[in-house]
């Protein structure tokens, strides 16, 4: 029973890493690759960089009233968390066009930022954990209807999706963000 013990354990493990070897992760040609938003028109926002000090810690003196406060934490919300939650949200869009500058793109750039923003599956992907400073915004239209909105943090390279048809964990290997990075700022 000894001597069946070892060759018990070897059969087991040569199957088990038989299997693994087997895995192989592909990845999706562009072609294939499924949309995370069907739209046929985008706006791109920029943060304006003279209104940027505006959402750091230092620009609330104690002397603000509870208004200024909440408004503060608003913007910084906007700036750095997960806001809005909803595509029709007005204070957002009020931020936005007080805050950030208006670039619409052309056909090409749309095309590209299709193919961009699709599902594929990778080898690798990269994780940030530092706090995004969401100086860019996409507004996606689809028959003057706004059907997504795509906060990004090009220096954490981190993203924040609202409105996307699916699951969008895939998103985020370092060629995603510098061919977003180049749609966006040619």
């Amino acid at each position: 029973m000894k001597n069946c013990i070892p060759f018990l354990l070897l059969a087991i493990f040569l199957s088990c890493s038989k299997t693994a070897s087997n895995k192989t992760v592909k990845t999706i040609d562009h072609k294939q690759a499924l949309p995370f938003f069907e739209f046929d028109y985008a706006e791109h926002w920029r943060l304006n960089p003279l209104k940027e000090n505006e959402f750091d810690g230092q620009s609330i003196k104690e002397n603000k009233n509870e208004a200024d406060i909440q408004r503060h934490r608003d913007l910084r919300n906007i700036f750095s968390g997960h806001s809005p939650e909803k595509l029709n949200d007005d204070k957002f869009f009020t931020v936005l066009s007080e805050y950030y500058t208006l670039n619409n793109l052309d056909k090409s750039r749309v095309n590209k930022l299709k193919k961009i923003l699709t599902d594929r599956q990778y080898d690798l992907l990269y994780t940030s954990a530092c706090m995004p400073m969401y100086r860019d915004v996409l507004i996606l239209k689809k028959a003057d209807s706004v059907i997504g909105i795509v906060k990004i943090c090009f220096e954490c390279q981190q993203i924040y999706f609202l409105g996307n048809r699916i699951n969008t964990k895939n998103f985020g290997t370092n060629k995603d963000y510098n061919n977003l990075w180049k749609t966006l700022h040619p």
